[in-house]
């Protein structure tokens, strides 16, 4: 009781933890350093027969008891600069006496550590800082001068004595100090409670993230099941116009539309992608082979109805050297590609051209696309690839848009080992995509990614179940247009299990959400049935990374998210037939 009574002395109520611990390492640094002094001093006396060593000794004593007087009284401050001063004439003192015997250097570590504990403000630490190097000084120099406090002298039994009481006695002086600080944070009740507020903090921000990731899912999958029946529509419309006449007076009346959807399902992969880069999510990347410059034409064609609204054209630029195959992130290229264009789109001046040009620079693909519009002052280019930024159009107002497009680009071509730069000068604006792909050869190349040849196969039948009525009869329509494909649909999985047991199709589409027997269900009992060997490509809403991955552990081959184009969804039924070894053929 005693000896705690003496480690609290200058405690008071309402003192902040950080004090509490502050004053109590003082306290145990005088009482440790106090009964060292005394036994360490009658040690030294009874093997060497020096007197002189008493009147120190008792100074330095003398030196520990004010310095907890002054913690009594509450004076702090002053308490640790008479502790610290009795560390230092300690170390100094026996060190320049016992510089034979003991090596007290390694304790001016040990002076520069316990002022970090003992003050707090940084003027009070520098003054101990210079102090301890002082210190150590003197004791480096001493040699040099021995006139300033002569060595003592001993035989060998006395020095292993001298050398195993100092060893001990720094030992015992740097645990008890230690001991005292990391009981008061092990014991800290405000550091504990400020844990617990983090720990109940984080819980809660992530439970908040959770809700906010799940309804930004729920949201965009009730938004892309009308948007891909409306677009499932306007491509069958489009189709029709460019073979029967008697649809070319709606032309006009598509593009809008068009692009409008096309807009909207923009809008909707742009918020979920930030979504994902936000949480960290790392994607899959599609390492696929494709055809650069198909990809660049499909995306040109899916936007002309988006420039024809704005009053501009588009237009690929002659381009020479580009591989007709290439290996990399098809599906990733594409919403670049879409994204810059529809970028340049939005400021471009009405009736101007959109330049898209591509060339080889090494193994890296220089995508460019230019328009003409206002031009990009060198403030706002530092700021026109952050998250949120609006630019203005041609007229000066701020442009309705998300303010995500760039940003998400830059994003996704600095984790594929690219870049993005931009140049504007002159009303001339132009945006480079830098990017690594692989040449491949062209035989690597999918069927659907060789429109320009014959192709030479037998019909492929194909199962889609889906519980929208307007989806199951828009697909039925897209598949009617292309005789090399026979199309059955089902409301839900139990109906297509029930028609797979009267038929075997050459792939099934799968919607992953429905009332009644759902996606993961079904590939369950197709596995279980002994129908597993049948490709199965998931077509779903939910466009989040981690949904796409938990599909294709569950079984599935391939999965395509909505609103998709036809062709997009051929070109995932002929990948996905490719790598589960259907036999396709095709001719020059």
């Amino acid at each position: 009781m005693f000896l705690q009574h003496l480690t609290e002395l200058g405690l008071e109520n309402g003192m902040k933890e950080e004090e509490i611990t502050r004053t109590k390492i003082i306290n145990w640094l005088n009482l440790t350093l106090g009964i060292l002094i005394l036994l360490f001093g009658s040690v030294f006396c009874a093997l060497s027969g020096r007197a002189d060593i008493i009147i120190p000794t008792l100074a330095e004593f003398v030196l520990v008891i004010c310095s907890m007087i002054l913690n009594a009284q509450s004076k702090h401050l002053w308490a640790a600069f008479a502790t610290y001063a009795g560390q230092c004439a300690s170390v100094l003192y026996f060190g320049l006496l016992l510089r034979e015997h003991l090596e007290l250097d390694c304790m001016v570590v040990y002076l520069l550590i316990i002022l970090c504990l003992i003050f707090k403000d940084r003027r009070s630490r520098l003054l101990g800082f210079l102090a301890g190097i002082a210190v150590l000084v003197v004791l480096e120099t001493s040699s040099y001068f021995p006139a300033l406090l002569s060595p003592v002298i001993v035989d060998l039994r006395t020095h292993i004595i001298f050398r195993s009481a100092g060893i001990l006695g720094v030992v015992f002086l740097i645990v008890s100090v230690f001991r005292t600080y990391v009981e008061s944070n092990d014991d800290n009740p405000e550091l504990k409670r400020s844990n617990a507020k983090l720990e109940l903090a984080n819980a809660e921000l992530e439970r908040v993230n959770n809700y906010k990731r799940l309804f930004v899912a729920e949201v965009t999958h009730e938004l892309r099941q009308p948007l891909h029946v409306i677009q499932l529509a306007l491509e069958i419309l489009r189709k029709r116009v460019e073979s029967e006449p008697q649809f070319w007076t709606i032309k006009d009346h598509l593009d809008p539309m068009w692009a409008a959807n096309s807009n909207a399902r923009n809008i909707i992969n742009n918020v979920l992608s930030l979504a994902e880069i936000e949480q960290g999510t790392t994607r899959v990347a599609s390492d696929v082979f494709f055809d650069l410059i198909g990809v660049l034409n499909a995306n040109i064609a899916m936007s002309r109805g988006l420039a024809a609204q704005a009053g501009v054209t588009l237009q690929l630029l002659p381009y020479t050297g580009i591989p007709g195959a290439l290996r990399g992130d098809r599906d990733i290229l594409v919403q670049i590609f879409t994204n810059m264009i529809g970028n340049a789109i939005k400021y471009s001046d009405p009736k101007t051209s959109i330049n898209i040009a591509v060339r080889k620079q090494g193994a890296y693909y220089l995508i460019t696309v230019g328009n003409h519009g206002r031009t990009i002052s060198t403030e706002n280019m530092a700021r026109i690839f952050d998250p949120f930024v609006h630019g203005k159009s041609t007229n000066g107002s701020l442009m309705e848009s998300t303010g995500l497009g760039l940003y998400l680009v830059r994003q996704w071509l600095e984790k594929m080992g690219g870049s993005l730069s931009a140049e504007s000068e002159r009303g001339y604006t132009a945006f480079t995509a830098k990017i690594y792909l692989e040449e491949a050869s062209i035989a690597n190349l999918s069927l659907a990614e060789l429109p320009q040849m014959k192709v030479t196969q037998e019909m492929i039948n194909v199962f889609g179940a889906d519980d929208d009525m307007m989806c199951r009869s828009m697909m039925e329509m897209h598949f009617k247009m292309m005789p090399e494909y026979r199309y059955t649909h089902f409301q839900n999985g139990e109906e297509l299990l029930k028609g797979l047991m009267k038929e075997t199709p050459d792939i099934i589409l799968l919607d992953w959400q429905m009332p009644e027997m759902a996606g993961p269900e079904v590939l369950k009992k197709l596995k279980s049935s002994g129908l597993g060997d049948i490709p199965v490509i998931v077509t779903t809403g939910n466009g989040l990374e981690e949904s796409r991955r938990h599909i294709l552990r569950s079984g599935a081959n391939g999965c395509i998210v909505k609103p998709f184009l036809a062709d997009e969804l051929i070109r995932e039924i002929s990948r996905v037939r490719s790598h589960t070894g259907s036999q396709l053929s095709f001719q020059g």
